[in-house]
């Protein structure tokens, strides 16, 4: 069977449908004989079964498709997609059901990331907190010539000494 849109196979089955019912109705008008009413009733026995399936096979499909969509709006990102490797209509649909899926995985890691940094930055700001209370601490309880930090005692000379005058380049 050639790969037709969903629209054409609907049209193709509601005509078939409704060519059967005029055939029937045809037939029981018509005093046909047996040789001629059998096979026709056959063809069209015939037709409404391939009408029937096809109709079963898109309805199937959209179904699955409807289930499908459902857990990607409840936040599945892992479910399957069926379907998706159709040419027609429904294969299009599938194929954009797992775009969704994609963007919802792409936005979960993406939260997940910006939530870790946020914990290092929180992190980071109560680390340097700490360090200004001790360093706060230090310099509050220096009264004393001991250095609260390493490296102050060259600070207040070089802060005690007079300054010499600086010449300027020529």
């Amino acid at each position: 069977m050639p790969k037709l849109s969903i629209a054409a196979k609907l049209y193709a089955i509601f005509a078939l449908i409704t060519i059967a019912a005029v055939a029937l109705d045809w037939l029981i008008d018509w005093d046909a004989p047996l040789w001629v009413s059998a096979p026709a009733v056959g063809v069209i026995i015939g037709m409404v079964v391939c009408a029937v399936l096809s109709a079963r096979g898109i309805a199937r499909s959209l179904a699955s498709l409807a289930n499908v969509t459902e857990a990607v709006a409840a936040g599945d990102a892992t479910i399957a997609v069926p379907c998706s490797g159709r040419k027609d209509e429904i294969g299009a649909l599938a194929r954009s059901i797992a775009v969704f899926q994609v963007a919802m995985r792409n936005n979960t890691e993406l939260a997940s990331t910006v939530r870790a940094e946020a914990e290092m930055r929180t992190e980071r700001q109560e680390q340097m907190s700490g360090e200004i209370a001790r360093f706060s601490a230090g310099v509050e309880a220096s009264g004393s010539c001991d250095p609260p930090f390493p490296g102050e005692a060259r600070v207040r000379s070089a802060l005690s000494r007079p300054s010499r005058p600086r010449r300027s380049p020529r």
